[in-house]
Parts: C-alpha cells; structure tokens; sequence
C-alpha cells in the first residue's frame, strides 16, 4: 500500500550544565571558567568602554538640550565624571555576576567550537558582493533614467 514509516525523532542535545560553588568557582561541562578569563575579561572590558561611550552622549545631548550648562561649570565636569563611574560600575557589575560570567564563557565555548573561512574563501565571498552590488546598482540606474525620462516627457506633454 505505499505505507511510510516516519524516522524516529532525533536525539536530545545535552544541555551544557553551569555548576558554580563558592569554593571552587564555576565548571561548564568539567571545564573550569579560568580558562577563557581573559576573552571573558576583554569582553566586559568592551562593554563597559561601549557603555560609557553610549552614556556619555546621551548625557551630553541630556545637558545641552536642558541647558543644564547655565548652572554653572560643576556641570561640565559631572558630564565627564558620571560615564566613567557608570562605566566602571557596569563593568564591576559584570565581572562580579557569577551568571553573566557563565554566559559569556559559554558564548566563547560556543565560538571556539565554529570553523571559520579561509581567506581563499573570504575572496571569493567578496568578488562575489562586489559583483552583485555592481550589477544591482547598475539595474537600478537605468530603471531611474527610465523613469526620469518618461515623467520629463509626460510633465513636458502636459503643457
């Protein structure tokens, strides 16, 4: 009768456990967290530039919009002052949470674990954008002159 029997379901990934004690630190699967401390460390350290950088316009445009600057020079040194704090904040904040901590090892395992192109493959993949851009931008420039041109002739018949 043509019956098909479905394929059983598929296997359950395990889970990579975060296992953190006081006195022994963080473990992911039997590794211990200080093996990816430095990538973990410049990733919070990263953060926390991007942070202050963030918060140190928002500030700024804050203040200049308020004209909070009419208050006097105290003013232009919180401006300065306040992003550093928070940035050092944000960072302290990070390095020191056990679960933030876990999740960036485990998004560094997890970056180790990718095979990533070799410059042969990185050339090709660029030939081939450049190429794609080009032919885009050059289909998209006649069907503009086209366009330009038929509305010149419509706006020109009309008169």
């Amino acid at each position: 009768l043509g019956v098909r029997i479905p394929p059983g379901l598929p296997k359950q990934k395990t889970v990579q456990r975060t296992v953190c004690s006081p006195l022994e630190g963080c473990t992911i699967q039997g590794r211990s967290m200080t093996e990816y401390k430095k990538v973990v460390f410049s990733c919070f350290l990263i953060s926390a530039v991007l942070g202050f950088l963030v918060f140190n316009k928002l500030l700024t445009v804050a203040v200049t919009y308020f004209d909070f600057y009419a208050y006097g020079e105290y003013v232009e040194i919180l401006v300065r002052i306040v992003p550093i704090v928070a940035a050092i904040g944000l960072f302290i904040g990070f390095y020191q949470n056990a679960k933030a901590n876990a999740y960036m090892t485990e998004v560094v395992i997890e970056l180790k674990k990718v095979t990533w192109p070799g410059s042969k493959e990185v050339y090709a993949a660029t030939f081939v954008v450049i190429i794609a851009v080009l032919i885009a931008s050059i289909i998209l420039g006649l069907f503009d002159s086209l366009w330009s041109f038929l509305i010149r002739h419509i706006i020109q018949y009309g008169r």
